[in-house]
């Protein structure tokens, strides 16, 4: 079970249910009682709400991600039902909670705080910030640590079940080289979302400057770390997936496996462009309100 964050935690508590139900009637029992209890924590949000006093419009989104939870966890307690054509199922019901999870989070921040100040507003993205920034920790950690051991071990029982015992001598291949390049190919999966991870924090820093002074020099220091650091990511992100490549087939022949990929992390770098980008935007206006103190 390879870890990926848009499948995170929906594929894993799918697989513990598919094991509490396998183990016999009484686990079978408790399975769909935590299937239920889970896929409709949306709806006890919404109700939770309505007693409070404090739901919107909006919150009726809740009553619809009650069913998208429910399909996702549907199918990922039974992946096998998922049709032929969903090469990438798993990805794309995470993908479809989380559009659908971050579109109400999104229009709900908007609509609650369409009269709040901007200091409420901090604290929401600083929250929404802290989340992204833990997801990006999380799935580097299982990268490394659960998908990495994982590939591993494939490798390793897969190559010394070829090299049988013959009249009674092992001849177990040297797969030194082979798992070298699987710690680099983990590294390369992961720099990604570590690199969107200090990006995030960086963030954070910005956004508690800019509520200070927007137009501060330690705000525009900051600002323009970001850009740069944006700018060596995206950079180093493309080369080291393409570097990877090369040396792969440069030393095939000490291989035992190979795992040439057109890998391009879409997601990693749309991250780093949507940044940069707002951060351009900020360092432009910091220079557009220095230039109108100097003129006046």
């Amino acid at each position: 079970m390879n870890f990926h964050i848009l499948n995170f935690p929906w594929e894993q508590i799918g697989w513990g249910l598919r094991q509490l139900s396998l183990s016999g009637a009484g686990g079978n029992v408790l399975a769909i009682v935590l299937f239920l209890l889970i896929g409709f924590l949306p709806c006890g949000v919404f109700v939770l709400l309505k007693k409070k006093g404090k739901a919107l419009p909006i919150d009726w989104m809740l009553v619809v991600l009650t069913v998208v939870l429910f399909w996702v966890l549907y199918y990922m307690i039974n992946p096998g039902l998922l049709p032929v054509a969903m090469v990438s199922g798993k990805m794309l019901l995470g993908s479809a909670f989380y559009s659908v999870l971050i579109g109400y989070v999104v229009i709900r921040v908007i609509s609650g705080n369409k009269y709040a100040d901007v200091i409420a507003l901090q604290k929401a993205l600083r929250i929404v910030l802290y989340v992204v920034m833990v997801l990006f920790a999380w799935s580097v950690v299982a990268e490394l640590f659960i998908n990495l051991p994982a590939a591993i071990e494939v490798v390793k029982e897969g190559n010394v079940a070829m090299g049988m015992p013959s009249n009674f001598l092992y001849d177990v291949p040297d797969l030194t080289m082979t798992y070298v390049f699987l710690i680099l190919q983990s590294v390369v999966n992961a720099l990604p979302n570590a690199l969107c991870g200090i990006v995030v924090l960086l963030c954070i820093r910005v956004l508690d400057e800019l509520l200070r002074d927007a137009y501060s020099q330690q705000a525009q220091t900051l600002v323009k770390r970001i850009l740069r650091f944006c700018k060596k990511s995206l950079v180093v992100v493309v080369v080291s997936g393409m570097a990877l490549n090369l040396l792969q087939i440069a030393l095939a022949h000490m291989l035992y496996q190979v795992n040439v990929e057109v890998n391009i992390p879409i997601f990693s770098i749309l991250f780093f462009m949507v940044i940069h980008l707002i951060a351009r935007y900020i360092e432009e206006n910091q220079k557009l309100k220095l230039d109108n103190d100097l003129f006046i």
